[in-house]
């Protein structure tokens, strides 16, 4: 379990020069069959405070499955995740999948942030997002902008609070 504190920007393009992408595959589902598993993996009574469940197939130099589990919220949520294996994932793809995104993840590091930038490959429109994740970002929102701004030479929009620019509802907006 981790405390979650992201903040997202809508970007006009990807930047110059990223490295090799993580190809990933992520699907927001509604468990049942799996429930009493997905339970005992991260030691929970019960799913009652979890807004999103996610199960991503993640290739890079390998293929990973991880699912993960947050709590309500925008900026700052409770997350809980875990790899888990091929039979598991096969299972959860079964269940009721409520959407689902595939993308190309870029990560970069700058100072101190990592900053995600994500290309969207199943939506109908172009759609590009940056992901910094920062316990402090009220303090450093100026130093992060300015990255985006004037080293990575991108436009951009802060989309933090806008829940249509949530993963699990990009394609009911976008696709």
């Amino acid at each position: 379990m981790a405390i979650e504190t992201e903040v997202k920007y809508l970007i006009n393009k990807l930047p110059d020069n990223l490295p090799h992408p993580m190809y990933i595959e992520q699907r927001y589902f509604e468990p049942v069959n799996t429930l009493n598993k997905i339970l005992e993996l991260f030691n929970l009574e019960s799913l009652d405070k979890i807004s999103t469940r996610r199960v991503r197939l993640i290739k890079t130099d390998k293929i990973s499955y991880v699912i993960t589990l947050k709590t309500k919220g925008m900026y700052s949520r409770v997350e809980y995740e875990k790899e888990i294996n091929e039979e598991l994932y096969n299972e959860i793809l079964k269940e009721k999948i409520l959407s689902c995104v595939i993308k190309n993840r870029y990560k970069v590091i700058n100072s101190n942030y990592v900053f995600e930038f994500d290309e969207y490959l199943n939506l109908k429109t172009k759609l590009y997002t940056c992901e910094v994740e920062d316990e402090e970002f009220d303090k450093h929102k100026k130093e992060i902008e300015d990255i985006l701004k004037e080293y990575f030479k991108i436009e951009y929009i802060d989309v933090t609070l806008d829940p249509k620019y949530k993963n699990s509802n990009l394609i009911k907006y976008f696709g």
